[in-house]
């Protein structure tokens, strides 16, 4: 992590972005530099560097199948958390109707969040679970008492 040695003023660095950003291992960086360099392309196409790249995105998703236990071609890559929710929402979405019900959390980051609450333009029911702020979970009760049959 390089990135974390860094010092200000002669102080070490702390990043507190949370979800927004995130600091990497070197050898991240030896391999995104390496993947611009040898084979940067877009898949599908017919010559080396596309091949190449078509089989990078397929090796890495057979090692993620292999760790979330479901099969390669279950695994979907994308820009972000955020952008992949919206997309998810969008595609939901046309599968509802006016009055089914989404619920969501006060603690989900607004990547999960927002996506949802847009849906309410479409006449799609939010409902949000409060947090208990003693315990700093979320109320069980609450939960319970917005959990509902048409519930999507």
């Amino acid at each position: 992590f390089p990135s974390l040695k860094r010092e200000i003023n002669g102080n070490l660095i702390a990043y507190l972005d949370g979800p927004g950003g995130y600091q990497v291992p070197e050898s991240v960086i030896n391999a995104v530099r390496d993947y611009f360099v040898n084979m940067n392309a877009n898949e599908g196409d017919e010559f080396e560097t596309a091949e190449n790249t078509s089989m990078m995105i397929q090796n890495t998703r057979a090692v993620f199948g292999d760790f979330f236990n479901c099969a390669w071609d279950e695994v979907v890559f994308g820009a972000n958390m955020t952008t992949l929710n919206f997309a998810l929402a969008h595609a939901l979405m046309r599968e509802m109707t006016t009055g089914d019900r989404v619920l969501i959390t006060e603690i989900d980051h607004e990547g999960n969040r927002g996506p949802w609450l847009q849906l309410m333009e479409r006449g799609i029911l939010v409902d949000e679970v409060a947090l208990d702020v003693d315990t700093r979970t979320l109320d069980m009760k609450d939960f319970e008492e917005k959990f509902h049959e048409n519930q999507r």
